[in-house]
């Protein structure tokens, strides 16, 4: 019955995890072998390989930092904007929140190419800065969408305290 088929479903779900890191741990020797080999001693070799052949670390402490940064920034912007959205009366406010919503309707694939452009003008390719321009670029209108909701959901008179708390 319904248990039956959600355990079918839940192991089609798991199973490629369990095989990638099965393969992960697997010597390489195993790794292609046919049929595959179920029962095989586990080995970090492929992990140290990784680390050692590779700047593996430096490039997971780039991610961090540029990801940090990138959120700090939007919570910002995106927290101001979605205060002065909620807050104030602004002519044309709600289609101004419209518009900042709708930049999330386009594919991302579609900004690739004048992305590009502006920034090779701007030399920022291959830069950290320019990666975070990108995320927050991306991720500025989700902020303020969200926030908008929250500072809504606040009472006006509360609203003194939360923002003396942000």
């Amino acid at each position: 019955g319904e248990p039956l088929l959600l355990v079918v479903l839940a192991f089609f779900c798991i199973f490629p995890i369990y095989w990638i890191f099965a393969t992960s741990i697997k010597p390489t020797f195993k790794v292609f072998s046919i049929p595959p080999d179920w029962v095989f001693k586990p080995t970090l070799e492929a992990y140290r390989r990784v680390f050692e052949l590779t700047p593996f670390a430096d490039h997971i402490i780039n991610s961090v930092v540029i990801s940090i940064i990138a959120v700090l920034i939007s919570t910002f912007i995106g927290t101001l904007a979605a205060y002065g959205l909620t807050r104030f009366k602004i002519k044309g406010a709600k289609d101004l929140a419209f518009y900042i919503l709708s930049t999330r309707f386009a594919p991302p694939i579609g900004f690739v190419i004048p992305f590009y452009l502006i920034f090779a003008k701007a030399h920022l390719l291959d830069t950290r800065f320019g990666l975070i321009l990108i995320y927050i670029a991306f991720n500025l209108s989700f902020t303020v969408w969200m926030m908008k909701s929250v500072f809504y959901a606040v009472n006006v008179q509360n609203s003194v305290g939360l923002v003396q708390l942000i």
